[in-house]
């Protein structure tokens, strides 16, 4: 038997959401699905880093 075992980063949390569901702490409640950071767990730090990869490169289009 095998046992996933996830880094979770303490300053972001996953709400319900289908796509777009990382937040910072600082976000207290996702306005699309209703949750609060309070209810929901912490994200998994390599979901994270792909999150951010994508924002930043996202950004970056939009600036050209």
């Amino acid at each position: 038997m095998s046992i996933n075992h996830y880094a979770l980063s303490p300053d972001f949390w996953d709400c319900e959401c289908e796509k777009d569901y990382i937040h910072s702490r600082k976000t207290l409640h996702c306005s699309r699905c209703g949750t609060t950071e309070e209810e929901q767990p912490d994200s998994r730090v390599n979901e994270v880093s792909k999150f951010h990869c994508r924002v930043y490169i996202g950004e970056f289009l939009l600036k050209i």
